[in-house]
């Protein structure tokens, strides 16, 4: 069974989306899911939030995005019970730029979910977004099977 992927997302910042993927990876890793949280924003919050170290990352999804790396081999353990991250730094604000002529651009993170074989160890993939719809956000949705859009 392939881990059910959930995306949350908004184009306007300050909504929350963070604090949602933090919080709902650290409840149900509490009551026995694994959870995988991957921080697709540049500011790295859900990374810090989760409580990894963002000073410490040598590779992270950014890597993944533009080809350099596997999910597999990014993914931490967190201070959390049960969930993992695949962690943002902040080289992931030029992956915009760079992505904008390869090829699949749209996407490069649900054929690295794919193409990961632990995958199947996760009940559930929690994508935060950044506050835009570029192609971070539009790499989330593709991998997506669900979309929560926070609000104010």
């Amino acid at each position: 069974m392939i881990a059910k992927c959930l995306v949350i997302a908004n184009q306007k910042g300050g909504v929350a989306k963070t604090t949602t993927a933090v919080n709902l990876a650290a409840y149900l890793g509490r009551f026995g899911k694994n959870v995988l949280l991957i921080d697709l924003d540049p500011p790295t919050n859900a990374t810090s939030g989760i409580g990894v170290d963002k000073t410490k990352i040598e590779k992270s999804i950014y890597d993944v995005i533009i080809g350099q790396g596997s999910l597999e081999a990014i993914v931490q353990e967190t201070p959390a019970k049960n969930v993992y991250v695949a962690p943002a730094n902040l080289d992931l604000v030029g992956a915009e730029i760079e992505l904008v002529h390869a090829p699949r651009r749209e996407f490069r993170l649900a054929d690295s979910i794919k193409q990961n074989d632990s995958i199947n160890q996760y009940d559930l993939v929690i994508i935060d977004t950044p506050p835009s719809l570029g192609l971070l956000t539009i790499n989330a949705l593709t991998a997506a099977e669900s979309v929560l859009i926070t609000m104010q």
